[in-house]
């Protein structure tokens, strides 16, 4: 179903989020317009809390942002990657949303400055959760997945794919890794 690897920009200006938001079709590498659907807000909620300002509505929105990222992408994604605890958060700062990955001791880094392998994870969950393709019976077929990942990364990616086939998916990934 996925063509092309669907990628979530380190930060987005309020315009561009309204622009992707309305028309999500003339962005198909894009994840913004997943993850809004994968938490459960609306386009025009999010691209409300994304403006400027802080009227009280902002703020009550915002906060639920973060909350529903916690509750629908964070708690699963720990059981999905086990390399390092990460965390998702969304900051909102003059008109700009910037997305920042929180280490488990704290620290917190854009997703810009994050390992492509840590990102790619990252990815692939977003959108397949949002598309309701994880469960089971599904047959995900990979080309090349470990190529930007480190060889811890290499091996929790074997780890997974043992864990979706145990779940009654099946997994084919070709590779030049050893």
């Amino acid at each position: 179903y996925r063509k092309a690897d669907k990628h979530l920009k380190t930060s987005y200006k309020a315009d561009e989020i309204e622009k992707e938001l309305k028309s999500p079709a003339s962005y198909p590498n894009s994840l913004l317009s997943d993850l809004v659907k994968l938490i459960g807000i609306s386009n025009d909620e999010f691209i409300l809390a994304a403006k400027t300002g802080i009227i009280s509505q902002q703020g009550t929105l915002r906060r639920r942002i973060n909350r529903l990222i916690d509750t629908k992408i964070n708690q699963e994604f720990r059981n999905f990657y086990k390399t390092e605890e990460v965390t998702l958060d969304i900051e909102f700062n003059g008109g700009i949303i910037s997305f920042m990955v929180r280490s488990g001791d704290g620290e917190a880094l854009s997703l810009a400055e994050r390992s492509n392998g840590l990102r790619w994870y990252l990815e692939l969950f977003i959108d397949a959760k949002a598309n309701d393709i994880i469960g089971n019976n599904v047959v995900y077929l990979l080309d090349e997945p470990g190529t930007s990942l480190h060889v811890n990364a290499q091996e929790e990616l074997l780890k997974l794919f043992e864990h979706l086939a145990e779940q009654g998916n099946q997994v084919v990934y070709t590779t030049h890794l050893p």
